[in-house]
């Protein structure tokens, strides 16, 4: 199945760059989000 491939590609995508999607997205907020926590990425 092609699409759960292409699905599990962009979600890994996702994954390995999504603190510096936050920095981009909420760039005045950059103090308050405590990155050294670490993200939790469900499958759902």
């Amino acid at each position: 199945m092609k699409l759960k491939k292409d699905d599990a590609l962009w979600k890994g995508i996702l994954e390995d760059v999504f603190d510096d999607f936050l920095l981009f997205i909420f760039e005045a907020k950059a103090e308050i989000i405590d990155f050294t926590k670490g993200f939790e990425f469900l499958n759902k």
